[in-house]
């Protein structure tokens, strides 16, 4: 699949309705255009889609298959070369696959204008997180999250949900 048609399908999924793919794909034998070549690309750029007015988040491109970061990269350099659309990439760069770093380095230097390394304040991310239980709470979970070398927001997260869920059962 294309990059345009993987997105295209993502803002209208109602296009991917077996009734109006199997019309789309007559309308396109008609025309004399197999889906899923270029020719898809052809078609999807006459498409009333403003591609310069679009955002797209790729997030985890560590989590990429190992030897298939560069074939992604490829098609999303492309797709910015042609339909000016704005890119943004979420990667834990020191996880990406040893196979994988210098084709990673190649790439983030055409596609990657800025690069922000997020300083996580866990202690006020406590306090938001944790705000319906007692004042000192959130210093005591800090001091667990730092002392287990916890920088995942995720994980804290997900942790006070259950925390919260036991509180109101208590």
């Amino acid at each position: 699949d294309s990059l345009k048609q993987i997105i295209w399908n993502k803002l209208y999924p109602n296009a991917t309705h077996p009734i109006w793919t199997t019309i789309g794909n007559k309308v396109l034998k008609i025309l004399g255009i197999e889906w899923g070549t270029n020719d898809t690309d052809t078609v999807l750029g006459t498409l009333d889609v403003e591609w310069k007015n679009i955002v797209i988040c790729f997030d985890d491109l560590e989590r990429v298959s190992e030897g298939k970061l560069g074939d992604l990269l490829g098609h999303i350099n492309v797709f910015v070369e042609h339909s000016g659309s704005h890119i943004f990439f979420i990667c834990n760069e020191t996880k990406i696959h040893e196979k994988d770093k210098n084709i990673y380095a190649e790439y983030k230097e055409k596609l990657i204008r800025y690069t922000w390394k997020p300083r996580i304040d866990f202690n006020t991310i406590l306090e938001n997180l944790s705000n319906s239980f007692p004042a000192h709470f959130a210093e005591r979970l800090g001091y667990v999250y730092n002392r287990a070398k916890c920088k995942s927001i995720r994980i804290v997260k997900a942790n006070i949900e259950v925390m919260h869920k036991m509180w109101n059962v208590l």
